[in-house]
């Protein structure tokens, strides 16, 4: 079975109303302050399933489910406010941002999007992941990217680039996710003299290490190209639960990851993207990957790693007007 809606409820936002950026740029001292931001609201209606905030793909119903058409959704979460600061430091520039919006929890918590420091050629902080990028997205009015490519999400990293090649370690849980190492139990305990069981439940994931990316970035003309890896470890470590499965003890895994992008100005106005990504415990690096990077074999209590494929390609033709 497959996963079906009409192509105005896979777009969405059907019409999005914001006010122009707007900024303010102050001096002290040596240092520039830049403060920025926008308010945005979103009107949204889903001639099919209700999507939430944004495109759920998980929310779109199967082939012969039933479902409710209709749903308006109004909202203002991706309104945003930053600064930056950019001072002359050692004879290079140190850069500072930090940035958020109200898109919090699916929705009405501020979040921080960015918060980094940047000084020749390192930067520490959160930001832009290395591994995805932006050359194979298409442009889109819904808030969701582009599935199939490499995951352009933000996390907390620290990273040194040198003309366009760039390292750096990363988070190695909130992108590339832990492996599936939940268990259930059930535990015996006694209330008011009669023993009750109470199910409960653990985990075992452990991130050891960091994430380690590296890409490089070129153009030749009009045509943008990137390559991009990832290597990381996935283990579990069930030796001090006591409640986890006899079969699981502790094992690891290496997990990696390769993307390649780019895009071209064919004709005038008219632009083409597209990119691949492949890996074997790559888990979220994957954008729109539903896995966990890794799972336990309840049998052997081996760490088995999962792999995933993804792509996507697309073609841009904007109006090109008289001068």
């Amino acid at each position: 079975m497959k996963k079906t809606a009409s192509i105005f409820t896979a777009s969405a936002l059907a019409l999005a109303v914001a006010g122009a950026a707007q900024a303010v740029e102050l001096e002290v001292g040596e240092t520039t302050l830049n403060l920025y931001g926008y308010a945005k609201l979103d009107m949204i209606y889903d001639v099919d399933d209700d999507l939430g905030n944004a495109v759920s793909r998980a929310a779109i119903s199967l082939d012969g489910e039933p479902s409710s058409n209709g749903h308006t959704t109004m909202h203002a979460f991706q309104s945003r406010l930053g600064f930056t600061t950019a001072t002359p430091a050692g004879g290079s520039e140190l850069k500072t941002m930090i940035e958020g919006d109200f898109y919090g929890g699916g929705g009405g918590t501020f979040r921080l999007r960015h918060a980094y420091g940047e000084w020749n050629g390192l930067l520490a902080g959160q930001t832009w992941t290395n591994f995805g990028g932006f050359l194979a997205m298409h442009p889109t009015v819904d808030f969701t990217p582009t599935p199939g490519i490499g995951n352009a999400a933000r996390q907390a990293q620290l990273r040194y680039t040198v003309d366009g090649f760039s390292i750096a370690l990363e988070d190695p849980e909130s992108l590339g996710g832990k492996p599936n190492a939940t268990y259930r139990f059930v535990d015996t305990v006694t209330v008011n003299g009669t023993d009750v069981d109470q199910v409960g439940s653990g985990d075992a994931a452990k991130s050891r290490l960091p994430d380690l990316t590296m890409r490089y970035q070129g153009a030749a003309g009009d045509f943008n190209y990137a390559a991009s890896a990832m290597l990381r470890q996935v283990r579990y470590d069930a030796n001090s639960q006591d409640a986890a499965p006899a079969a699981w003890s502790s094992d690891s895994a290496t997990g990696w990851g390769l993307a390649l992008e780019a895009n071209a100005k064919v004709a005038e106005g008219v632009t083409i993207r597209g990119g691949v990504t492949h890996g074997d415990g790559i888990g979220g690096y994957l954008e729109g990957s539903p896995a966990a990077p890794a799972y336990i074999d309840p049998t052997t209590g081996s760490l088995e790693t999962i792999k995933a494929t993804g792509g996507a390609a697309s073609i841009t033709v904007a109006p090109v007007l008289a001068t």
